[in-house]
């Protein structure tokens, strides 16, 4: 988070939570996952205590 907005630097940081689409003022961006993408980020991010 910066300012009160949610920054990903790189795809890894991504954890799909749609922050982005919503806050997009021309709706511009798309996240498009699977289940099995689904559990990547779980599995890379279950240590994290943040978002």
């Amino acid at each position: 988070m910066k300012d009160g907005k949610s920054t990903v630097i790189n795809a890894m940081d991504c954890i799909h939570c749609s922050l982005c689409i919503q806050n997009c003022p021309v709706k511009a961006i798309s996240v498009q996952h699977s289940w099995r993408e689904a559990i990547a980020i779980a599995r890379r991010h279950f240590r994290r205590s943040s978002l």
